[in-house]
């Protein structure tokens, strides 16, 4: 399993450089899908590295959840919630997409 950390430090020169702006952001939960091989794990831990370095309050405000609870959630100690998902990259600036895939 590829972890979040080994994607972003594919995805930059400085594995610490933070992705602030909402198109890195979006790049970077991109690269965990892709690489990750849609692991929900490894896009949990890529929530979870960006509310560490992002406001973990006002991320938990937007889910609608305590931030305790927002963190346990994403660390995998307690099932994460499509809602919590969906609430987090909003107050990240960014969306979930479908798009059409490649037919099997």
């Amino acid at each position: 399993m590829r972890s979040a950390t080994r994607v972003l430090s594919a995805q930059t020169d400085d594995p610490t450089q933070r992705p602030l702006d909402p198109a890195d952001i979006a790049a970077y939960l991109d690269a965990c899908i892709v690489e990750g091989g849609g692991d929900p794990h490894v896009f949990a831990e890529a929530l979870c590295y960006l509310a560490d370095r992002h406001a973990l309050r006002s991320m938990a405000r937007a889910c609608g959840v305590p931030a305790d609870v927002l963190y346990r959630q994403l660390s995998g100690k307690r099932p994460l919630n499509f809602s919590t998902v969906i609430g987090a990259m909003q107050a990240l600036g960014v969306e979930l997409g479908v798009s059409v895939g490649e037919q099997r």
